[in-house]
This record gives C-alpha cells, sequence and structure tokens, in this order.
C-alpha cells in the first residue's frame, strides 16, 4: 500500500502543483493542515448521486464505480485544498456546521444533495471539473498514471504481478 500510496502522492503534486501527501484510507477527504489527501479504491454509497449532481450541475457524462469518477473524487479533494482561501473562518465554521447537521438526517438523496450543494463542497467539485475542462492533457495523464498505479496495486495484492 505504501508504494501506491507514493506513486498517488508523486501524481497528484505532479498533475496539480502541490506538495501534499495521498494516502489510502477508503475515504475521500482532505486536510488543510496536514497537507493530506484520503482517497478510496472502492465505491462509496453516494457515488450514483455524486455523478447525477456532477452530470446536471456540469453538463458532465460521469458514470459510477468507474475510474473516472475516482479521478474527480480525489481532484475534488485536490480543489478543497485549492479553493479553501476562498471562504472566511466564519463560512468555513459555517460549512462544517451544516455539514454536523446534514449528517444526522437519515441517508437518502436529499441528504447528499444539501452535502454536495455546501459552498465549500460545490466549490471544491467546481475547480475540479474546471481543472479536467480547462487542462485536458494534464487530466488526462493524471487518469493514465493513477489507473497504471491501480491496475499494478490490483495485480500485487492478487500476486499476479510479473
Amino acid at each position: 500500500m505504501e508504494k501506491l500510496n507514493k506513486k498517488m502522492t508523486s501524481i497528484i503534486n505532479k498533475c496539480c502543483g502541490l506538495n501534499i501527501k495521498a494516502k489510502l484510507t477508503g475515504q475521500f477527504w482532505a486536510s488543510e493542515s496536514k497537507q493530506l489527501i484520503s482517497y478510496s479504491l472502492f465505491p462509496d454509497t453516494c457515488d450514483k448521486d455524486f455523478c447525477n449532481f456532477v452530470n446536471k450541475t456540469w453538463d458532465c457524462k460521469f458514470e459510477p464505480c468507474t475510474l473516472e469518477l475516482m479521478e474527480l473524487s480525489i481532484l475534488h479533494e485536490v480543489g478543497h485544498l485549492k479553493t479553501l482561501s476562498y471562504f472566511s473562518d466564519k463560512a468555513r465554521f459555517y460549512n462544517q456546521l451544516c455539514k454536523v447537521i446534514i449528517d444526522r438526517l437519515p441517508f437518502d438523496k436529499l441528504q447528499n444533495y444539501l452535502y454536495f450543494n455546501l459552498p465549500l463542497e460545490k466549490k471544491a467539485t467546481e475547480w475540479a471539473i474546471h481543472f479536467m475542462r480547462k487542462y485536458p492533457k494534464r487530466a488526462n495523464y493524471f487518469a493514465k498514471k493513477m489507473n497504471t498505479s491501480v491496475q499494478s496495486f490490483y495485480k500485487r495484492v492478487a500476486g499476479t504481478e510479473g
């Protein structure tokens, strides 16, 4: 797993102009204070809702449970680090408070819709979509390297690496 984390760290830093670490934890999140992006190799229960939200909001064609969606999810986390300075401390606090309230709602499409529309969440996704559209060569490089690294990891885990 450490080898994959090093590769993902290198890919993210090279493509996005950051100096962070990436860590496979099974969840997508970013920490500015730790300079860390956490990622998952498995689809989340809200993948389908996230796809629908992104596709409708930005006129995209993402599919759930794909590497393309994983790329978007990681770039969304990068977007948090890139756009956090756009928000005041008060706006960040309000966003966190809303997350706590939303997390207490019964899990359904409304909960996801509210979460995806929180200002910090929406701005991070917007940054990711903008990056993929404005820098298609870098986004394709990112996707290709990420795919190669993930496939290599799966082969190592399965014991089929040549």
